[in-house]
């Protein structure tokens, strides 16, 4: 599904993510219409507890035209350092559910901070 992925693979926590997701037809840059889907983010540690979560209006932002998917989260200051593990779930307007992008991502201490 996906044709490019941005990808950041460490983090600092403070710091807001940004992250995006394009969906295009295999083998080609034409964007899926992402009309009428629903998605969703889940960043867990590694015990598989849930960290943070985003879903529309809150971190997720879709653009159906365009096939596009945007995440801006904002990682909390006294996050734990480490890795984690997340993926986006995505729900098709027909109720097929499938899973894309996962990642392992390290949040790192800033040294900017109050």
């Amino acid at each position: 599904m996906t044709c490019k992925i941005q990808t950041k693979q460490r983090l600092y926590r403070g710091d807001t993510w940004v992250y995006a997701w394009l969906a295009c037809y295999p083998g080609t840059k034409n964007p899926y219409d992402l009309s009428g889907v629903n998605a969703r983010l889940h960043l867990r540690d590694l015990d598989d507890g849930l960290v943070l979560e985003a879903t529309l209006g809150h971190g997720l932002i879709i653009t159906p035209e365009d096939g596009r998917i945007d995440l801006r989260l904002d990682l909390p200051q006294d996050m734990t350092l480490g890795l984690y593990r997340y993926d986006l779930e995505i729900t098709w307007d027909d109720g097929q559910v499938s899973t894309h992008g996962q990642q392992t991502v390290e949040i790192l201490k800033d040294e900017t901070h109050d």
